[in-house]
């Protein structure tokens, strides 16, 4: 027999991760084949490509000089410039989040 929760209770957290943050579902990833400028306060602009996309970031394939909490403008085809700021890096690569939400679909349209 199966009990279900009053709508009184609500629901449960997500669990934590193992750094102690509440999991949030990922945005859906889109593979791309295309080159970013990028540049900021402490970074020398370079071009990179892009491994992948979503409405909230993307991985840069070359990370550079890039460190953790920079700052940058990147400016991706079809939307222009856009603030973000690097939020990983791992084996050479930098994953980068967006300052707004972007549309995946007008970025990748034909």
């Amino acid at each position: 027999m199966t009990v279900a929760l009053p709508p009184a209770f609500p629901a449960p957290l997500p669990a934590p991760s193992p750094a102690g943050r509440a999991l949030t579902p990922r945005a859906e990833r889109h593979l791309v084949a295309f080159d970013v400028d990028i540049e900021g306060p402490t970074t020398p602009a370079y071009r990179t490509p892009v491994r992948n996309v979503s409405a909230s970031g993307m991985l840069l394939k070359d990370a550079g000089a890039l460190q953790v909490g920079d700052v940058l403008s990147a400016r991706l085809p079809r939307l222009g410039p856009i603030v973000c700021r690097v939020v990983r890096l791992r084996g050479g690569e930098a994953g980068v989040k967006f300052d707004r939400t972007i549309s995946v679909a007008d970025l990748l349209m034909a």
